[in-house]
């Protein structure tokens, strides 16, 4: 088996991407399937140290609830780059430490901390409501450029599957009384028009990948 980290950044976006088809519309497939086509091109050419991440598909519209209870569309989110993550507020496995490391990027990124915003969707949206989420956001650190979303659950499985092109799995039993709800644990960079950067794993390598691609974002 090929070990994640010894694969390029473009391949492995492409390989999320690739794995996101089964979930997705006739149409949505054939859009990603564009991106991948372009993204390939990029990444034979590209100077992999300096230049931007190739694009790899855009979000289609969505209309989802903020955890201020404000209506979120994807014309919300352009103006500046941004990282989502996908969580739940009674997640005990990895969601815990996907928002740490998310916290930690933002340390990171340094004077760019201020230009790059936060997205973290829940997967569990029948009992993260805006309130639950803002209770979440508060105790977890989060600060003003950190959007949480929620919304009916058809409307969030949408966004998640057919825009950022990952899963959202069903629960599945975890000990005498708890759960879990598969998901993905990838971070996913958008630009500053709203369209799809790459996928990164959210370990201190992953990390240091995605740190590089929104600086080079900001040089472009």
């Amino acid at each position: 088996m090929i070990e994640a980290r010894r694969i390029p950044r473009v391949q492995r976006s492409i390989l999320f991407a690739l794995g996101a088809l089964r979930s997705c519309s006739t149409q949505a497939r054939s859009a990603l399937l564009f991106g991948i086509l372009i993204a390939i091109g990029a990444g034979a050419c590209a100077k992999r140290s300096t230049e931007p991440p190739p694009i790899i598909g855009e979000l289609p519209e969505f209309l989802l609830l903020d955890q201020h209870g404000n209506e979120r569309n994807v014309e919300s989110l352009r103006g500046e780059p941004l990282i989502a993550s996908f969580i739940f507020t009674r997640c005990v496995t990895a969601c815990p430490l996907l928002t740490s490391q998310m916290l930690n990027l933002q340390n990171r990124l340094g004077d760019l901390k201020e230009k790059v915003k936060m997205l973290s969707i829940t997967v569990d949206p029948e009992y993260d409501t805006p309130e639950v989420l803002a209770a979440y956001a508060k105790e977890r650190g989060a600060d003003y450029r950190w959007i949480y979303l929620t919304g009916p659950l058809a409307d969030v499985r949408i966004a998640i599957e057919r825009g950022f092109r990952v899963r959202a799995g069903d629960r599945v039993p975890l000990g005498a009384d708890g759960f879990d709800i598969l998901h993905a644990t990838h971070l996913v960079l958008l630009d500053e028009e709203a369209r799809i950067r790459g996928y990164y794993r959210s370990d201190g390598e992953g990390l240091e990948e995605l740190e590089r691609d929104i600086r080079a974002l900001f040089a472009k």
